[in-house]
């Protein structure tokens, strides 16, 4: 799935929600030995970034990860990053997913709504791998059964809420049940 047998250095964007802990995973199993992989958590002054923080811990001791580190990243604008992560890294990994063909789910408000402007704007850094970008969630959490690591799954934090618990109604939380009602596998929102 991601080719990077040839990368040196590599950074991954991790909000501890379904796409970049996979990528997190992958990237540990599809790199070479003496690859550097540094995780960034991007700061959006709300709670999933400690939850992200805590399940790094958890998987670094799980998966026997010494080759990681980790970083808060404060990013001002949406998912924009600076210049110097795009400069310092041989690439840059964004879990960035499509949404889900049911249109009532999607975000209502424009600046939650990933648009193909925003696509162009990442699109002008040449080492940003989007792996995702044209598969849905369900795509997403099968992958998970097929590598067998499904039990990472309840570990995971989607909901954009600062709320301590997924609150099932803010549109990562929609997308998640929709997503496992299209697998017909019984639903976990994750922490």
């Amino acid at each position: 799935m991601l080719e990077l047998n040839n990368k040196k250095n590599i950074a991954i964007l991790f909000s501890g929600g379904v796409e970049s802990t996979l990528l997190y995973y992958l990237t540990l199993n599809q790199s070479l030995p003496e690859t550097n992989i540094k995780l960034f958590i991007v700061d959006r002054y709300n709670n999933p970034i400690k939850r992200a923080f805590d399940l790094y811990n958890k998987l670094k001791v799980l998966w026997n990860d010494t080759r990681t580190s980790l970083s808060i990243l404060s990013i001002p604008d949406f998912i924009l990053p600076h210049k110097k992560l795009n400069q310092e890294y041989d690439c840059v990994i964004l879990g960035l997913n499509k949404y889900p063909d049911d249109e009532s789910i999607r975000p209502k408000f424009k600046e939650n709504t990933f648009t193909d402007t925003n696509i162009k704007k990442l699109n002008k850094f040449a080492n940003f791998i989007l792996p995702f970008i044209d598969i849905q969630k369900d795509q997403t959490i099968q992958i998970y059964y097929n590598h067998g690591i499904e039990e990472i799954l309840p570990m995971t934090h989607s909901c954009g809420s600062s709320e301590l618990k997924p609150c099932g109604m803010c549109f990562n939380c929609k997308e998640r049940i929709w997503a496992y009602n299209k697998l017909n596998k019984s639903l976990e929102l994750g922490l």
